[in-house]
């Protein structure tokens, strides 16, 4: 059992024993994330966008993160889509600008302050959703 986090390096060495020939021989070398078990997170939530440096984003923590990206599509209380990007897959925890969120929508326009919906899907299932509270 791999504790979840870790990154598995595999290197396998193969070589056949002809008879009447020198040997041939391969290597072949792997690595994998063992994918930790994260569930639907959002921080900070309250943000205020306003440029002083301090929660001027949100981030988005979703299962699989590490391994498969997500669609991220953010709704205003009419419910009408005002942002959306794919999000993901990070190497490392660090990783946030990619799942970040600047209060903006598609076209980098500011929104106004207020709650919002957000929805995060993986291939097309619904792995996060809840709400978003933007201030300025």
């Amino acid at each position: 059992i791999l504790p979840p986090g870790d990154t598995v390096y595999l290197e396998l060495d193969a070589c056949d024993a002809p008879d009447f020939c020198d040997a041939n021989c391969s290597q072949e070398n792997w690595w994998f994330i063992v994918e930790p078990e994260i569930g639907c997170y959002l921080h900070p939530n309250p943000f205020t966008p306003n440029n002083a440096h301090v929660n001027d984003f949100t981030v988005f923590d979703y299962p699989n993160m590490f391994s498969k990206p997500a669609e991220l599509r953010i709704y205003n209380l009419r419910n009408v889509e005002v942002y959306s990007e794919t999000i993901g897959s990070i190497e490392r925890y660090e990783d946030f600008s990619n799942r970040r969120w600047q209060g903006l929508d598609n076209s980098n326009i500011k929104l106004p302050p207020g709650l919002y919906i957000y929805i995060i899907s993986i291939e097309g299932e619904i792995v996060c959703n809840g709400t978003i509270v933007l201030m300025r």
